[in-house]
């Protein structure tokens, strides 16, 4: 359930809207220094993509206004004309980290926006975007031919992205298997854990060259994602979703949601201990971060890993009885 009240949030919940900019940020780590702008609200680095997962989630209007905000338009050229308008993506409001905003915080916020219906909006946003997306990053083939199926609809931009994304998959998949099992990363690890917790695998050459050259699990939620709110179907698509689900985990809850897999259950749902990360773009067989399990009172309410799960299984149902 969302909340939105302030005093909650800030000090009381783990995932934080934050009214002054209708994002969704979390609370401050340890290590974290305090901040005079995001003060309570923290996490700002990935504030974008954390807003389209909440908006995915709950539909909220205030988030949506938040998540078009994180677009700043500028116009290019000499000549200065309004029709050179192009749009400059942002980590979080007031502009921050646009110099270094990722594929990743556009990829979520243009999904919640197509998976919402606001395809006028969607579509403004990608015909106006560029390929560098930042000083920092650029647009994947599969990531541009996808945008560029978003601000056109065009048919032929669709295969595109459909072929690309279906051959980086069916190289990365495989590749990514072998070597998460010569690295031995194929057993559960408990939570809490991190990288210095007694791990079920050994750390070195084998385990760099996974981490190094393999699929990492947010890459293929963010696949996922596109899939989902852009399906397409024969071959490719069934090849897809096929390779997506070989390389998920089995009780990657989300991802069975995504790709039609095995239906996912209330009680597996409500058997889900909430954590301080969207754990269903993570592996819990191979450690990368610190994870742990939140207090109750952290997921009273905005308890985005689960309600996400709700939301899409409510709105299938729904599709299904109007169809």
């Amino acid at each position: 359930m969302l909340n939105k009240d302030y005093e909650i949030n800030s000090k009381q919940l783990f995932w934080k809207f934050r009214p002054e900019d209708g994002l969704f940020y979390h609370s401050k780590y340890p290590w974290e220094r305090g901040d005079t702008y995001f003060k309570e609200f923290r996490g700002e680095y990935d504030a974008l993509f954390r807003s389209g997962l909440a908006y995915i989630a709950y539909g909220d209007e205030d988030i949506k206004q938040g998540i078009l905000n994180c677009f700043r338009p500028y116009i290019i050229g000499e000549d200065r004309k309004i029709e050179h308008t192009k749009y400059q993506a942002s980590r979080a409001s007031n502009r921050f980290g646009e110099d270094d905003v990722s594929r990743d915080q556009i990829i979520l916020a243009l999904a919640a926006l197509e998976y919402n219906g606001d395809i006028e909006e969607v579509q403004e946003i990608a015909s106006r975007l560029s390929f560098r997306v930042s000083k920092r990053f650029l647009m994947t083939p599969v990531m541009w031919f996808w945008v560029k199926y978003l601000a056109t609809r065009d048919e032929k931009w669709k295969k595109r992205y459909a072929i690309i994304q279906t051959l980086e998959l069916l190289y990365q998949v495989p590749l990514t298997k072998f070597l998460r099992w010569l690295a031995g990363a194929t057993k559960q690890i408990p939570i809490p854990h991190d990288q210095h917790s007694d791990l079920p695998y050994k750390k070195g050459k084998r385990l760099k060259l996974y981490k190094t050259i393999g699929y990492p699990e947010y890459g293929l939620h963010f696949a996922a994602w596109r899939y989902y709110v852009t399906p397409f179907e024969g071959v490719l698509g069934k090849l897809s979703r096929s390779l997506m689900r070989w390389q998920a985990q089995d009780h990657n809850l989300l991802f069975r949601i995504l790709m039609r897999g095995k239906q996912v259950t209330q009680q597996e749902i409500e058997s889900f201990e909430p954590t301080n990360t969207f754990m269903w773009q993570r592996r819990d067989d191979v450690a990368i971060a610190w994870i742990f399990k939140l207090k109750p009172e952290q997921y009273e309410y905005n308890d985005i890993e689960r309600d996400i799960l709700k939301t899409l299984i409510q709105n299938e149902k729904d599709r299904k009885e109007n169809s």
